[in-house]
């Protein structure tokens, strides 16, 4: 039924060269092979998914061909299978009459309905009460791939030359009907216009609403041009005084409510005769408009159309657009259709080529504008692949997805017929593919990458410096250029979209580094061609003047790098190299102050502890106390960073060096020393053999001191203590002379009364005493320690002693360690109190003895060493020396 023509060109003619090429790549040419002259096939054009239908009003055949009805008018569907649209099948109307114009300006596609209008067909839903130009829409459905007619519609009110059908659009279950011949009364109500909704109910479509204009204006045409989308109808007033209006209507439960009017720019435009919804954009053509965007330029009817967007719920104008070759009469903006971010504009009187070569009358064009970041920008200018005069190419549009259509419904089947021949002007549509193509790409240090991705898609990276020659084996999506180019990627779709990328530069960044030989530093990089500069780091990557060899010698010290540049311009810069200089630095020490001398410039210093090898916080001046032992170093940095180091040294603050004294036995306090040495302070600090404990006993009085070392080396020596030792003194009597047993160099004596509370007797400071009278006595010895020792109250010569019986009193244990026993044996006489002193004559204890436990002394609580009990019997006293271990 068709002839399908395949456009053999190359498809690179095709495609556009860009950042993100996107056009429309022709598929196929179609013609009717039942047409005749003047059939208008494409006169009307829709597409959906993978069906199209193609109206031809004029034809006047049946669907094999036969059947002659003149003008009853046909529509021709297909699919599209794999990359090709295939014919399936022509719709004809079942009550189809002469001059019924079916499909004329009216058809559209929807899931699975197709509907197309008769706006001068006469009969009602039934075939009957014929009304002249009343008009009427047929409803097919598809059943499996079959489409069958499912319902004619009428205005609820039809009346002659109402022309209902005159437009046509459907989404869901809504059909809105234009019926621009609709009047009020027969004066100044004629044609102000009507639209017609209608709503599908199961298998049925029901009228639900005749919209009209809120202030409606004779000759208005309200409903020449209509569109739905969702719950937003719009329709437009071409023939409005004002240049045409847009009526915006939305639906509120089962109402349609007009919402808003949007009114042309500029009077006589014929606002409204082609008009289109796009998500949140809504798109009129003005074809009688003459002026720029500016609203300037003048060129009569060249046209223009007027973008709106919708924002907080509310439409308002955005922008002005115009064709990039604007002419004469060309009328740009007699049909528009958007989807997406793609818009198509048709300009059916356009003369010439996409070159603007090769003029032609109404030849007819088409013009893709694509939305860019809120702001729609002219991609191409489409023509016909087979135009001619008078071809009326965009007379119809249909742009859905990636698909779209556009007749020309004045073309013939080829561009040589003429007049005479049977296939003049039997109309045409193309289809086309939009190559939406993202050709933008990723360069990146070592490799470029194309963004778009997509299965089956092949990739060609092509050299732009050598006339886009391909480049062998680089078809992947990620190329890695081997050399610093410019570089373009051809990317060929499943779909036979070929779109080639721009040229993009493409330096290969090489690895530059530098070495450090005896103060002399070299770029390792070398290649024909290549220049080096050297840089400092230091000044913001300055260049060095005159260092532009491939070595350099600094005089200070500082931070470089060099950059390469090769014979393409591309640059390649290595990592700054820090360069130092030596410097020195030293360390003086005072105590625990350290001093830090540099012979650099412009230091910057910072302690360190050599132990932990830790910086020390906040230790960043020359100078620096330490408080603590240990080993300390000091790093300067100039300027450039270069670091100099000191030697450790060593600070010795000392440890606690108490001594804790108990009996005999001296412990240092300090546990964390690494060693120990006992001195004997009397020998001019000896050291004592074998005392290299924490802890010591002395063998003897005398006075110790200890040497810690810690665990920094640090040796602390303790204060020297003095240790008594007592001594185990013994008075001997002889004839009335008594004597104690002591003779140690620079000791002295004092005898005491014992009979007298110890009272220390006048001028008895000799090793011998003589008392005067009979009695006890005792001695003091205080040795050249200052240690005291105090021997038991002996009896003179001159006391009997059978008076006192103290031979029958003793103590035991004796050394004792807890509990001393106080003895009476068989003596006459008991103990009326006792008293116990240290051997410094210190009084301990005092305690009168009431009963025979008091006799049971106590010792646990006190410190190893001599201690000397004297016990009262009556006025006589008995002493009695003893040990606590």
């Amino acid at each position: 039924m068709t002839n399908r023509f395949i456009l053999l060109i190359t498809l690179f003619f095709c495609c556009c060269i860009g950042t993100n090429a996107q056009n429309l790549l022709q598929l196929d040419r179609f013609t009717a092979n039942d047409a005749v002259k003047y059939d208008r096939f494409g006169d009307a054009v829709a597409v959906e998914g993978d069906w199209a239908v193609i109206a031809a009003p004029s034809n006047g055949t049946d669907v094999n061909g036969n059947g002659n009805i003149p003008r009853a008018g046909s529509l021709y569907v297909y699919k599209k299978e794999g990359n090709d649209w295939v014919f399936k099948q022509k719709l004809i109307t079942n009550d189809r009459s002469e001059n019924d114009n079916f499909g004329l300006e009216a058809v559209a596609i929807n899931g699975d309905y197709i509907v197309a209008g008769a706006k001068v067909e006469d009969e009602d839903a039934n075939g009957a009460n014929t009304m002249e130009d009343a008009g009427s829409v047929y409803i097919f459905r598809r059943v499996g791939e079959t489409w069958v007619q499912q319902q004619k519609i009428v205005a609820a009110d039809r009346t002659p030359t109402k022309y209902f059908g005159g437009r046509i659009a459907i989404d869901g279950d809504y059909i809105v009907i234009g019926a621009t011949g609709e009047d009020i009364d027969q004066d100044q109500g004629r044609d102000i216009g009507a639209a017609y909704v209608f709503k599908r109910n199961g298998s049925s479509w029901i009228q639900q609403q005749k919209l009209l204009a809120s202030t409606p204006f004779r000759n208005a045409f309200f409903g020449s041009a209509v569109d739905i989308s969702g719950n937003t109808i719009i329709v437009g007033a071409d023939k409005e005084d004002v240049g045409g209006q847009i009526y915006v209507f939305e639906l509120e439960g089962e109402v349609w409510q007009e919402k808003q009017i949007l009114t042309g720019l500029e009077a006589g435009d014929y606002t409204g005769r082609a008009i289109t919804l796009n998500g949140e954009y809504l798109i009129s053509g003005a074809f009688l408009n003459s002026t720029d965007v500016n609203g300037e330029n003048e060129i009569t009817q060249a046209g223009a159309a007027y973008i709106y967007k919708k924002e907080n719920g509310s439409w308002s104008y955005q922008q002005k657009i115009v064709a990039s070759d604007r002419v004469l009469s060309n009328r740009f903006g007699s049909v528009v259709s958007a989807s997406g971010d793609f818009l198509i504009v048709g300009s059916i009187n356009a003369k010439t080529d996409q070159n603007g070569e090769n003029s032609f009358n109404n030849a007819g064009a088409a013009y893709l504008f694509k939305n860019v970041n809120g702001i729609w920008e002219e991609q191409q200018k489409i023509v016909a692949s087979a135009r001619h005069a008078n071809a009326r190419f965009s007379g119809s549009i249909h742009l859905n997805g990636e698909y779209a259509i556009i007749g020309a419904y004045s073309e013939s089947a080829n561009v040589t017929d003429t007049f005479s021949s049977p296939t003049y002007q039997i109309g045409a549509a193309y289809t086309y593919l939009l190559c939406n193509t993202d050709t933008s790409v990723t360069s990146e240090e070592t490799e470029i990458s194309a963004n778009f991705t997509e299965e089956g898609a092949t990739y060609q990276w092509l050299d732009c410096n050598n006339g886009n020659a391909i480049i062998e084996g680089a078809t992947s999506q990620t190329f890695t250029p081997t050399q610093s180019g410019t570089y373009a990627v051809q990317i060929t779709r499943t779909n036979g979209c070929v779109s080639i990328s721009e040229c993009v530069d493409f330096c290969l960044v090489v690895e530059v580094n530098i070495t450090n030989n005896e103060s002399v530093l070299t770029a390792d990089y070398t290649s024909e061609g290549i220049t080096y500069q050297w840089l400092d780091c230091s000044n913001e990557n300055g260049p060095i003047a005159g260092a532009t060899s491939q070595t350099f010698n600094p005089t200070q010290s500082g931070s470089y790098s060099v950059q390469i540049t090769d014979t393409f311009g591309c640059v390649s810069i290595s990592d700054c190299f820090d360069f130092c200089i030596a410097a020195e630095v030293s360390v003086a020490q005072q105590g625990t102050t350290l001093t830090a001398s540099y012979s650099g410039n412009d230091g910057s210093y910072q302690w360190i502890n050599c132990t932990n090898n830790e910086e020390i916080q906040g230790a960043n001046l020359p100078q620096f106390i330490a408080v603590e032992s240990g080993n300390y170093k000091v790093r300067v940095s100039d300027a450039f960073g270069c670091e100099t180091f000191s030697e450790c040294v060593q600070v010795c603050l000392g440890v606690n060096t108490n001594v804790q004294v108990q009996g005999n036995t001296l412990t240092a306090l300090y546990a964390g020393g690494t060693a120990y040495q006992w001195i004997n302070c009397d020998d001019e600090n000896a050291p004592i053999d074998g005392a290299t404990n924490q802890a010591f006993i002395a063998s003897q009085s005398g006075t110790y001191a200890v040497q810690i070392t810690d665990e920094f080396g640090c040796v602390s020596t303790s204060a020297c203590i003095t240790v008594c030792i007592p001594i185990d003194l013994n008075i001997t009597v002889s004839g009335e002379a008594m004597t104690a047993d002591y003779n140690g160099a620079g000791a002295t004596y004092q005898w005491i009364d014992c009979n007298n509370n110890n009272e220390p007797i006048a001028g008895a400071t000799g090793q011998s005493f003589t008392p005067q009278t009979e009695g006890y006595y005792a001695v003091i010895i205080t040795d050249a320690y200052g240690c005291v020792s105090i021997s038991e109250c002996t009896s003179s010569a001159f006391l009997a002693s059978d008076d006192l019986n103290v031979s029958e009193f003793s103590i035991y244990p004796n050394p004792v360690k807890d509990y001393l026993n106080i003895n009476t044996g068989n003596s006459s006489k008991q103990p009326s109190s006792y008293q116990i002193y240290n051997t410094m004559g210190q009084l301990i204890e005092t305690k009168s003895v009431k009963n025979v436990s008091d006799l049971k002394v106590n010792v646990t609580s006190y410190p190893s060493g001599a201690y000397i009990l004297n016990v009262q019997l009556g006025k006589e006293t008995k002493s009695f020396k003893f040990l606590v271990k």
